[in-house]
């Protein structure tokens, strides 16, 4: 949260506030969300993951947030920020480990996706 909040001054034409974009990362799809700050859904994608390597993965959840981000309306300038709630051990903005992503073992998912989007990732446990 403390790495989204520095962006809050992004501004977006329709809100006059930040967009964020949330990301839903699970063992058969991803879904994206592009959120204004009244929690109003803008855009929405979805794409089935049917390769589980983190090379593939990182490439669908870049579409799949960039189609979120066109549906929306909004140009990713007006982005401020990326969430994305993963299963498994989280910790420091990685994949530890996860049941779901057998081969993954201390992926860095929030910086290969912050290299990508150009924007700040925040990655949590996406644990009850």
């Amino acid at each position: 949260y403390r790495r989204l909040r520095r962006y809050r001054g992004t501004r977006t034409h329709s809100t006059g506030h930040g967009v964020v974009i949330g990301i839903d990362l699970g063992a058969t799809n991803a879904k994206a969300g592009a959120v204004d700050s009244h929690g109003n859904l803008l855009g929405s994608s979805s794409v089935a993951l049917e390769d589980l390597s983190v090379p593939s993965v990182v490439q669908s959840l870049v579409a799949c947030a960039n189609r979120a981000v066109e549906q929306s309306g909004v140009d990713w300038s007006q982005v401020a920020g990326v969430g994305i709630g993963a299963p498994g051990h989280i910790h420091e903005g990685a994949v530890r480990a996860a049941a779901n992503f057998p081969e993954w073992r201390d992926v860095p998912l929030a910086a290969l996706l912050e290299k990508l989007l150009a924007r700040p990732v925040c990655l949590c446990n996406d644990a009850g």
